[in-house]
């Protein structure tokens, strides 16, 4: 029997179904994985023995044009990547280029920092809003960044995008979108929109609790309840009276725990027993006196 191509038939067992194909097929494989790693350092100096080469880059500068041979070491940094990685990586970038300005990976470090800057491809009339914008922020003395990498996460901007930003942290963004409103068959109406992320808010006001010491006192218990879930919902701790009694024995009570503030619940007044003073209860000013 004769076989064309390069392998030789192998004959495993003496199954009539074939076992030559099935032969050629582990060969194949048996050989798949150095012809996917590359030529072998001895197969590399035969070829550039044949090729009267002393080494690769001696055939690079035969082969390669001057004027597109890089002389240079590529820059890869230390981080490893797999054929999957990159090839999932370019799919991205391929489905929106200008979310790489946006990229944390390291791989798109090098990349961003050669990217062309965006100012440079923008028209007359562009570029003239941008000027009188930033003349407008410094005419109402608002402090403001330039950072022509900057890229938000939705598609529908197309001119002006900005971010609140306090110690590194994005509190909030947006952008103009003129052309939204008409994609959704809503009308021609130019839009500015911005959002911002209430809990970043909050993780950036230090928030220092009160210590100073509040108790309630008033004759009508409904009284008590009605401020006591006020100062709930304002998140400021306060005592009460440990049993029912006058507003005079209340009082006392509160000298005797050396309370900053007593709140008569009855009256709606907020009183310094320390030094008598007596304000109007309300949650602005009591707040303003913790």
């Amino acid at each position: 029997m004769v076989e064309q191509g390069p392998f030789k038939p192998l004959v495993v067992g003496s199954s009539p179904s074939g076992g030559t194909i099935f032969g050629k097929y582990l060969l194949i494989m048996s050989e798949f994985h150095k012809k996917h790693i590359g030529p072998s350092q001895k197969e590399i100096d035969e070829m550039l023995q044949y090729l009267n080469c002393d080494n690769l880059n001696d055939l690079l500068e035969k082969i390669v044009p001057k004027n597109i041979l890089d002389i240079d070491d590529m820059s890869i940094g230390n981080e490893v990547f797999s054929e999957n990685d990159i090839l999932n990586h370019v799919k991205k970038i391929g489905k929106n280029t200008l979310r790489i300005l946006d990229s944390n990976d390291p791989f798109d470090s090098e990349i961003i920092d050669l990217a062309p800057v965006i100012y440079q491809y923008l028209d007359e009339d562009t570029l003239d809003r941008y000027e009188n914008l930033k003349h407008n922020l410094k005419n109402e003395n608002i402090g403001y960044v330039e950072n022509s990498k900057l890229v938000r996460g939705l598609d529908y901007y197309n001119d002006l995008t900005f971010e609140f930003v306090y110690k590194a942290t994005v509190l909030g963004g947006g952008g103009r979108y003129d052309k939204l409103a008409e994609s959704l068959k809503l009308g021609n109406s130019a839009g500015v929109g911005v959002a911002f992320g209430v809990d970043r808010i909050i993780n950036c006001i230090n928030y220092v609790p009160s210590t100073k010491k509040i108790m309630l006192i008033g004759q009508n218990f409904d009284d008590i309840k009605s401020v006591s879930k006020k100062l709930d919902k304002s998140g400021i701790k306060y005592f009460l009276p440990i049993r029912k009694s006058k507003e005079n024995t209340q009082y006392k009570e509160a000298i005797k725990n050396n309370v900053d503030y007593v709140i008569n619940c009855t009256e709606k007044t907020i009183k310094n027993p320390k030094n008598n003073e007596s304000f109007e209860f309300n949650i602005r000013n009591l707040k303003k006196l913790i």
